[in-house]
Protein backbone atom coordinates (compact mmCIF):
# COMPACT_ATOMS: atom_id res chain seq x y z
CA UNK A 1 0.00 0.00 0.00
CA UNK A 2 1.35 3.27 -1.05
CA UNK A 3 0.82 5.77 0.93
CA UNK A 4 1.28 9.73 0.59
CA UNK A 5 0.43 12.93 1.99
CA UNK A 6 -1.14 16.24 0.85
CA UNK A 7 -0.34 19.45 2.92
CA UNK A 8 -3.56 21.29 4.33
CA UNK A 9 -4.51 23.78 3.21
CA UNK A 10 -6.53 27.33 4.26
CA UNK A 11 -10.27 26.28 2.47
CA UNK A 12 -13.34 25.31 3.38
CA UNK A 13 -13.07 21.92 1.42
CA UNK A 14 -10.33 21.02 3.93
CA UNK A 15 -12.02 22.53 6.49
CA UNK A 16 -15.10 20.03 5.73
CA UNK A 17 -13.24 17.08 5.35
CA UNK A 18 -11.72 17.12 8.71
CA UNK A 19 -14.87 18.27 9.91
CA UNK A 20 -17.06 15.37 8.44
CA UNK A 21 -13.65 13.12 10.28
CA UNK A 22 -13.32 14.93 13.90
CA UNK A 23 -17.05 15.18 14.35
CA UNK A 24 -18.30 11.74 13.78
CA UNK A 25 -20.31 9.75 16.12
CA UNK A 26 -17.27 7.55 16.26
CA UNK A 27 -14.65 9.73 16.56
CA UNK A 28 -16.56 12.02 19.50
CA UNK A 29 -17.28 8.55 21.42
CA UNK A 30 -13.33 8.13 21.95
CA UNK A 31 -12.52 12.13 22.05
CA UNK A 32 -11.08 14.03 24.84
CA UNK A 33 -13.99 16.48 24.25
CA UNK A 34 -17.49 15.70 22.68
CA UNK A 35 -18.19 19.24 22.26
CA UNK A 36 -19.48 19.66 18.29
CA UNK A 37 -18.77 23.01 16.96
CA UNK A 38 -21.01 24.25 14.05
CA UNK A 39 -18.82 24.20 10.84
CA UNK A 40 -18.69 27.96 10.67
CA UNK A 41 -16.86 28.04 14.17
CA UNK A 42 -14.54 25.20 13.35
CA UNK A 43 -13.86 26.84 9.61
CA UNK A 44 -12.53 29.61 11.63
CA UNK A 45 -10.59 27.80 13.99
CA UNK A 46 -8.80 25.83 11.11
CA UNK A 47 -8.10 28.80 8.86
CA UNK A 48 -5.95 29.65 12.03
CA UNK A 49 -4.59 25.91 12.25
CA UNK A 50 -4.53 24.65 9.08
CA UNK A 51 -0.70 24.21 8.93
CA UNK A 52 -1.10 21.38 11.52
CA UNK A 53 -3.19 19.17 9.10
CA UNK A 54 -1.73 16.25 6.88
CA UNK A 55 -3.98 14.24 4.53
CA UNK A 56 -3.31 10.86 4.28
CA UNK A 57 -3.92 9.81 0.63
CA UNK A 58 -4.21 6.41 -0.96
CA UNK A 59 -5.02 5.65 -4.28
CA UNK A 60 -4.99 9.44 -5.37
CA UNK A 61 -8.40 9.48 -2.61
CA UNK A 62 -7.94 11.03 0.66
CA UNK A 63 -8.56 8.49 3.43
CA UNK A 64 -7.33 10.30 6.46
CA UNK A 65 -5.98 13.02 8.28
CA UNK A 66 -2.42 13.16 10.51
CA UNK A 67 -2.73 16.69 12.64
CA UNK A 68 0.86 17.60 14.47
CA UNK A 69 -0.33 20.38 16.87
CA UNK A 70 2.57 23.02 18.08
CA UNK A 71 3.61 20.70 21.42
CA UNK A 72 4.10 18.01 19.08
CA UNK A 73 1.08 15.87 19.63
CA UNK A 74 0.06 13.35 16.46
CA UNK A 75 -3.48 13.02 16.46
CA UNK A 76 -4.89 10.28 13.21
CA UNK A 77 -8.50 9.70 12.22
CA UNK A 78 -9.56 8.03 9.06
CA UNK A 79 -12.86 7.94 7.17
CA UNK A 80 -15.00 5.34 8.78
CA UNK A 81 -14.43 3.00 5.29
CA UNK A 82 -10.86 2.98 5.33
CA UNK A 83 -10.72 1.69 9.23
CA UNK A 84 -9.14 -2.03 10.18
CA UNK A 85 -6.75 -1.97 7.16
CA UNK A 86 -4.26 -1.38 8.46
CA UNK A 87 -3.53 2.46 7.55
CA UNK A 88 -2.98 3.45 10.65
CA UNK A 89 -0.50 0.97 11.73
CA UNK A 90 1.47 1.85 8.47
CA UNK A 91 0.93 6.01 9.25
CA UNK A 92 1.91 5.65 12.67
CA UNK A 93 5.28 3.32 11.67
CA UNK A 94 7.10 6.74 9.85
CA UNK A 95 5.40 9.28 12.22
CA UNK A 96 6.84 10.69 15.39
CA UNK A 97 6.18 12.76 18.78
CA UNK A 98 3.84 12.22 21.44
CA UNK A 99 0.17 11.18 21.23
CA UNK A 100 -2.47 11.20 23.92
CA UNK A 101 -4.78 8.31 23.78
CA UNK A 102 -7.93 7.99 26.09
CA UNK A 103 -8.21 5.17 27.72
CA UNK A 104 -12.25 4.65 26.15
CA UNK A 105 -10.38 4.44 22.49
CA UNK A 106 -8.34 0.72 23.27
CA UNK A 107 -7.89 0.65 19.31
CA UNK A 108 -5.84 3.01 19.02
CA UNK A 109 -3.65 2.83 21.77
CA UNK A 110 -2.98 -1.06 20.03
CA UNK A 111 -2.21 0.18 16.96
CA UNK A 112 0.10 2.68 18.38
CA UNK A 113 1.80 -0.20 20.56
CA UNK A 114 1.72 -1.94 17.13
CA UNK A 115 3.27 0.86 15.39
CA UNK A 116 6.14 0.51 17.19
CA UNK A 117 5.33 3.63 19.61
CA UNK A 118 6.04 3.16 23.24
CA UNK A 119 4.19 3.46 26.91
CA UNK A 120 5.52 6.88 28.69
CA UNK A 121 3.11 7.83 31.56
CA UNK A 122 0.76 9.08 30.48
CA UNK A 123 1.72 9.24 26.72
CA UNK A 124 2.69 7.34 23.62
CA UNK A 125 5.99 8.07 22.15
CA UNK A 126 8.16 7.85 19.44
CA UNK A 127 11.48 8.98 18.20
Amino acid sequence: MKINYEQAKETRRDARFVYNIRYSKEVIAVSQSDNIPDFEDHFNWFKDNFQQYRFIIIDNKRVGFLRKDSSNYLGISLKKCCRNKGIGKEVLKTSKGRAIILTSNPRSFHCFMRSGWKLEGFYVTKE
